[in-house]
């Protein structure tokens, strides 16, 4: 089969969603399919590759609307596409994958999202190819995702519910994350488009087999975050907190935007060094990951959204530290199926008392966990489970 995807950013600067999409296209290759990647940037593809990536929209990516009154005054205009959507993105999206699925004789378009954009390009490209079959891979929630900040909740919730069916009717194929199901499933489940819709998770799990990690007994552990921390999505404020009550030296990588405060504010402790790596490279990222002692993941703002990073996470077996901020924290489930972890409530102002569960943690010595029984706890995890659903039709 001829396979195409169409996403934001692949490697070697993919975007979060670019990482799991990497991982499928693996698994659609091992599987004898040829696979083709439309994402944003510029570059030269070489002819003979499996996967061909292809590049488009090297300036539009960055056209969206600066002006604040502006774009909350279009939530209340009657659009068929959301305020934020750009089309000239979409329309960019579409010229290279109109060339791409004639050259390349594609069978299916894949459309991850986000962006908005490949959608909107997904349902012209439908029109044009119905020959095609097209999927849409909704690794981020839409109209459970993100809502403007100064508008009313419902309002915008109902328009984004209408958006969503104006650009997903098209598709022959949903996949949904099952983070976003009881959202679906409240608000959604008369859809036209949810009847052609599955439910899979976030394909991040891909276990490496490592050896049993020993650290020396006077080393100072190195604790590492990767992802993003901002406002509204994930603090660290909690975890700083804790740190600051804890009496051995540790050693914390933050690696990643960050636009959170800066830790001296929470964190005066002259035994914990925090070393902000910055954005890096997705190979460097990995690195870090390798090299960590144990791996920090923070409490989820948004309860229809799992970060893929989790999954990285377990897939290397070493011991996590994850804070949780409500008993609808969207990755609490995940984490307390995995051995090696230990979870500190956002909630709990007790910080004491958590600083001795963590520094208990950090002492003690441990092992990677069985692979084989973490696959099956984790098997729509799998990229394997999307490839699945590429070869066959959704019954």
């Amino acid at each position: 089969m001829n396979i195409l995807f169409v996403l934001d950013y692949y490697m070697p600067k993919a975007s979060a969603n670019g990482v799991c999409v990497e991982k499928v296209v693996k698994s659609c290759i091992d599987r004898g399919h040829r696979v083709s990647i439309l994402a944003f940037g510029q570059g030269k593809h070489p002819k003979d590759t499996n996967p061909k990536v292809y590049y488009c929209c090297q300036n539009g990516e960055d056209a969206v609307e600066k002006n604040a009154f502006l774009y909350y005054t279009k939530w209340f205009l009657p659009r068929r596409i959301p305020p934020y959507a750009r089309k000239a993105v979409a329309e960019c999206i579409v010229r290279s994958a109109e060339t791409i699925i004639d050259q390349e004789k594609i069978e299916t378009v894949v459309c991850v999202h986000l962006p908005i954009e490949t959608l909107w390009a997904g349902k012209k490209l439908k029109n044009r190819f119905p020959q095609v079959r097209f999927l849409a891979y909704m690794l981020d929630s839409f109209s459970g995702g993100f809502l403007p900040k100064h508008l009313p909740e419902g309002y915008c919730k109902r328009r984004k519910i209408k958006w969503e069916k104006y650009l997903l009717d098209s598709f022959d194929h949903v996949i949904l994350m099952q983070s976003s199901h009881r959202h679906h499933e409240l608000y959604t489940s008369n859809s036209t488009w949810y009847r052609k819709a599955i439910y899979l998770d976030i394909p991040a799990f891909v276990p490496i087999e490592t050896r049993s990690i020993e650290r020396e007994k006077n080393s100072i552990p190195n604790m590492v975050f990767v992802g993003t921390m901002a406002e509204g999505v994930r603090t660290p404020y909690h975890l700083y907190k804790v740190l600051n009550c804890v009496d051995i030296p540790v050693r914390f990588f933050v690696v990643g935007s960050n636009t959170c405060e800066t830790s001296e504010k929470f964190c005066k402790a002259s035994e914990i060094e925090i070393i902000n790596k910055g954005i890096v490279p997705y190979e460097e990222a990995q690195q870090i990951v390798q090299n960590a002692d144990f791996l920090v993941s923070f409490g989820n703002k948004n309860p229809h959204l799992v970060p893929s990073k989790i999954f990285e996470y377990m897939s290397t077996g070493k011991p996590i530290i994850a804070t949780y901020c409500s008993s609808d924290d969207s990755s609490l489930t995940y984490l307390k199926s995995y051995p090696n972890i230990l979870l500190l409530d956002e909630m709990d102002s007790n910080y004491q008392t958590q600083a001795h569960m963590l520094k208990a943690f950090l002492q003690t010595a441990f092992s990677a966990p069985d692979f084989s029984v973490l696959k099956d706890k984790f098997k729509t995890n799998l990229p394997e489970s999307i490839v699945n659903v590429i070869e066959k039709d959704i019954k």
